[in-house]
């Protein structure tokens, strides 16, 4: 496998996008689509899997903990996801 630049910020971008907290997501999407241009390999297969896996994550989390918090049911797991997510 040919390591270049752009596969290099691709990562890059990639662990940034996974680290941000849900309410920066829209910018860091924009980053990582940003740098991949022109598209190389598999970089656009990936590119759709991270935003689409982040973007349901974004989604999910929030109704999970409204939820669980609204049947005062929230459990460590709880916690630990939403800890996860804040770091």
């Amino acid at each position: 496998m040919k390591v270049t630049k752009l596969s290099v910020r691709l990562l890059l971008c990639t662990a940034a996008a996974l680290s941000v907290p849900i309410n920066f997501f829209p910018v860091a999407t924009f980053v990582l689509i940003a740098v991949m241009v022109p598209f190389e390999g598999n970089a656009p297969q990936l590119a759709a899997t991270v935003i689409t896996l982040v973007t349901l994550g974004s989604i999910a989390l929030p109704l999970r903990i409204y939820v669980r918090a609204s049947n005062r049911a929230l459990g460590m797991d709880d916690w630990l996801a939403i800890v996860s997510v804040v770091r």
